[in-house]
């Protein structure tokens, strides 16, 4: 078979896992430079060290990128910026450091971001009103074009055999 041997059990659980939520998993694609893939109206996926104008308005301008730790969890880095090209670091706070697993809370902008690192160099930005990471707040990178994820692959055959691939890779 296309999938190398591997068992019905097994792709129904990856095509399972490849229809959960878009923070559960890592997204099946990524968006190319320069642009963003919109998940939905509180989350969006951009590559590593992209410069984004985030319509909260916290910051004229912030670049993400994730750093791998030695215990293989990430901390998740925000430069700010006073321009909205990233250009001229913030004076006063140039960048901060947060965990990229679970609810982090920005107290003084009272809301809440479930970010994710992924493997293949994607970010996940998902905001929330207040804290705890209840209530979903509409977010995106309003200088970032939306592109729609390709999600077919062709034959049946095809799509299993990429997804089997996919699950290899973040194995």
């Amino acid at each position: 078979s296309a999938l190398g041997g591997i068992g019905t059990d097994t792709r129904t659980h990856m095509l399972a896992a490849a229809s959960a939520s878009p923070l559960a998993q890592p997204p099946r694609v990524w968006p190319r430079a320069g642009r963003k893939l919109q998940l939905n109206a509180s989350a969006f996926t951009v590559n590593d060290y992209e410069c984004m104008r985030i319509d909260t308005g916290d910051w004229p301008s912030e670049r993400v990128h994730c750093e791998l730790k030695p215990d293989d969890t990430y901390d998740w880095v925000v430069e700010h910026f006073d321009d909205t090209n990233c250009k001229r670091p913030n004076k006063h706070t140039p960048s901060v450091r947060h965990t990229a697993s679970g609810c982090f809370v920005f107290k003084m902008y009272n809301h809440s971001y479930n970010d994710k690192c992924h493997p293949n160099r994607t970010l996940t930005v998902s905001a929330f009103y207040g804290p705890g990471c209840l209530t979903p707040m509409p977010v995106t990178a309003v200088n970032l074009p939306a592109e729609r994820p390709k999600l077919t692959f062709g034959s049946p055959r095809r799509r299993l055999a990429r997804l089997a691939n996919a699950a290899r890779q973040l194995a």
